[in-house]
């Protein structure tokens, strides 16, 4: 690999929360191995639970001129060998697709722990859906479609008490996953680490328009089937014809 280096200073900064920042990094990914360069990022929060990711952390320089990537899709990003040894940010969340080629490495620094949750059905709730009764009814009546027998059903949101109070008919589990450094985390980042760790380990996820979920499927190591609502129908989805927010 040559000196030259792809960077994003915006990861661990400001205010894009986890699953934007895993977005950021499954770009600065994709484009060191498209153009056989280094990664360069800010010390974040995903090193916890992805330490691998260790290795790239540099001295941040809060002075640095960025570039900005916006409006533009990751496949042109991809192809764009302007952005060499420059601080690149984005949402990097459009194009889906253009990752996949990529993706056995991405899983390999990016790695998820395998917790063999193959008789669970997980469901992600994101905290704006919760607080509008048809998408509560809507996952209901998609529950009642399912055969639950001998499968578990985990549901997860960060409005914790609503999601609780809404689908207090079934007979939901709990899950924890605690092999964490806890010492530097919060209590919510335990469980935004542990809830992410548990959804990509479903056998069935239901995930929300949202980069938290739809990430944890794109780096789930299992052969996950994927839904998501379209149109207020809730589909199996295939993750690389998808996206967050579509």
């Amino acid at each position: 690999m040559t000196n030259n280096y792809i960077e994003n200073l915006n990861i661990g900064r400001g205010d894009c929360r986890f699953g934007t920042q895993l977005f950021q990094y499954i770009f600065l990914i994709a484009y060191s191995i498209k153009h056989n360069c280094k990664i360069k990022t800010n010390e974040w929060i995903g090193n916890i639970l992805f330490p691998k990711t260790l290795d790239n952390i540099i001295e941040i320089d809060t002075n640095k001129c960025y570039i900005t990537t916006e409006h533009l899709l990751n496949d042109e990003l991809l192809e764009d060998i302007s952005y060499i040894n420059k601080n690149i940010q984005g949402p990097f969340t459009n194009s889906i697709a253009c990752y996949k080629p990529y993706i056995s490495t991405i899983k390999s620094i990016l790695t998820i722990p395998n917790l063999r949750l193959e008789d669970t059905i997980g469901i992600h709730i994101r905290a704006t859906d919760a607080v509008e009764p048809s998408n509560i009814k809507e996952v209901i009546s998609w529950i009642n479609t399912l055969d639950l027998c001998n499968k578990n059903l985990f549901i997860t949101s960060e409005d914790t008490d609503l999601v609780e109070k809404s689908f207090s008919s079934f007979n939901t589990i709990s899950f924890e996953y605690i092999n964490l450094n806890s010492n530097k985390l919060s209590k919510e980042d335990i469980k935004m680490f542990s809830d992410f760790v548990i959804l990509a380990n479903c056998s069935e996820l239901l995930i929300s328009k949202s980069t938290y979920s739809f990430s944890s499927a794109l780096l789930s190591s299992t052969n996950q089937r994927i839904y998501k609502s379209k149109n207020n129908t809730i589909k199996e989805i295939d993750i690389w014809n998808d996206g967050p927010y579509i």
